[in-house]
């Protein structure tokens, strides 16, 4: 036979060699098919603030690394490469809905009683600055996948009287919660649970570092 008779048309081998490239693509982020949004939650509140919160706080915004800063779920590659996944993203950026998921665990905590955003006035016994470092599903290593939240929270006391703002705790946050599927629904399972647990710990440091309660006005006699 000539050779033409096994050879295909020019049309279709490319059409192969673009298929094969869009699947190895797929089968190395493990993007998702169809679109999916994703939220960062807060914890359920609470009916009422508990008998022993006390304690008044400002939050500002939280700050976003630029990588993280979009809606779009990021997934670390390689050593420096990293993929943006077109078909999974945040409900609103980064910046919002950790703002608002942090403000739920601090009202949710027993010795806070509420929590203002910057700029209301109030007396307040601290404020706290967060900035996020890192949101990620890491595949660097496909033999152990992880998702990656890492967060640096500074604390600031006062003003109170004659004494200045001054900085009570700085301290940087990180877990990497290994995931049992590469997949965006994992990573973003993994991503709530980190924020929790990152939240557990930073409650437990702040307690013993802040300034003593103010005094509430005493009653007329």
């Amino acid at each position: 036979m000539r050779r033409s008779d096994f050879d295909l048309p020019a049309g279709i081998a490319r059409g192969f060699v673009l298929v094969a490239a869009l699947a190895a693509c797929a089968c190395a982020s493990k993007l998702a098919r169809t679109p999916e949004t994703f939220t960062i939650d807060p914890p359920p509140p609470r009916p009422a603030p508990a008998a022993t919160a006390n304690r008044i706080l400002s939050l500002r915004g939280v700050e976003v690394a630029p990588t993280y800063a979009g809606s779009e779920m990021v997934y670390r590659v390689g050593e420096h490469g990293i993929e943006r996944d077109p078909y999974a993203s945040l409900a609103a950026p980064p910046s919002q809905l950790l703002t608002a998921a942090i403000r739920g665990y601090l009202r949710d905590s027993d010795y806070v009683r509420d929590v203002v955003a910057q700029g209301e006035g109030l007396p307040v016994d601290a404020t706290l600055e967060p900035a996020l470092l890192e949101l990620s599903g890491d595949f660097s290593n496909p033999a152990e996948p992880v998702a990656v939240l890492t967060l640096r929270i500074r604390v600031l006391a006062g003003p109170s009287g004659a004494a200045p703002e001054r900085e009570i705790l700085l301290k940087t946050y990180t877990r990497r919660i290994p995931l049992s599927q590469r997949t965006a629904v994992a990573v973003v399972a993994a991503w709530n649970r980190a924020l929790g647990e990152i939240m557990a710990e930073f409650l437990a440091d702040l307690k013993p570092v802040l300034p003593p309660p103010r005094e509430a006005p005493g009653n007329p006699g």
